[in-house]
């Protein structure tokens, strides 16, 4: 189980800023922006065996294109094993990362089309940086996509098995064990079915709790954003002078 949250952190902390950085990008006018927009999407469109089988060719310590590259400027030595008990979770988490990436990142583009180009001519006006403009207009336009942003991507990388299947086979040794690729080795080569059905109902219950407890966080976001909305309007209708004020002044 630890091993699963672990690789889901590592995936949700990773996938997320550069979905957003990716979508910034894309949400600009430059020339081949279609087809970039358009290209983004294959790495989460193939499925998670090419994936896998892809970055197994370039970890491979003899011919891999990491290998390679590294060796030659100097900075590892030949047949160097990237995939250990050390660092195996880690790199299947990177090739993680790279499937599910576009998804954040499309998501993020179309809630970036939502933003008011009349903020962003407002914040010019004032003089307001680029890093100014995100914080202060993009960024809480994007506060509900990134929720739902993350509780897409936690439930994809918690019960991701395809991908470390292909991998490592949550090798070496253990190292890289999540849970679903636990309760395949307690249903298919330990024959333990009883420990494997608990195994899958607990991985249901805290994938469930995941998603609650992050439904709950927006909700109650929305709900604090509307009560401030509320207010800001009760307010700027106080500060107005009644029908009959008005005529007299």
């Amino acid at each position: 189980m630890l091993l699963s949250l672990k690789f889901t952190a590592v995936v949700a902390c990773a996938s997320l800023p550069l979905g957003l950085g990716i979508a910034l990008v894309l949400n600009e006018d430059f020339p081949g922006r279609r087809f970039l927009r358009a290209a983004i999407l294959l790495p989460w469109a193939i499925s998670e065996v090419v994936t896998a089988t892809a970055w197994i060719f370039i970890n491979n310590p003899t011919f891999g294109a990491l290998t390679g590259v590294m060796h030659s400027l100097g900075l590892v030595k030949a047949n160097h094993a990237w995939v250990n008990e050390t660092t195996a979770l880690y790199w299947v988490a990177i090739a993680f990362v790279w499937h599910i990436t576009p998804l954040g990142a499309f998501f993020f583009l179309a809630a970036l089309q939502t933003v008011p180009d009349s903020l962003y001519q407002a914040a010019r006006i004032d003089r307001a940086s680029a890093f100014k403009r995100f914080i202060h207009v993009t960024l809480p336009h994007l506060r509900p996509t990134v929720m739902v942003v993350l509780v897409a991507v936690t439930v994809e990388a918690f019960r991701s098995f395809d991908l470390l299947f292909a991998m490592t086979r949550g090798g070496p040794g253990t190292a890289s064990q999540t849970f679903p690729m636990l309760i395949f080795r307690y249903t298919f080569e330990f024959s333990r079915y009883g420990l494997a059905a608990a195994a899958s109902y607990i991985l249901v219950a805290v994938g469930m709790i995941i998603t609650t407890l992050y439904f709950f966080v927006l909700m109650r976001r929305r709900r604090l954003a509307r009560i401030a909305d509320a207010a800001a309007g009760e307010e700027a209708r106080s500060g107005m002078p009644a029908p009959g004020e008005a005529m007299l002044s």
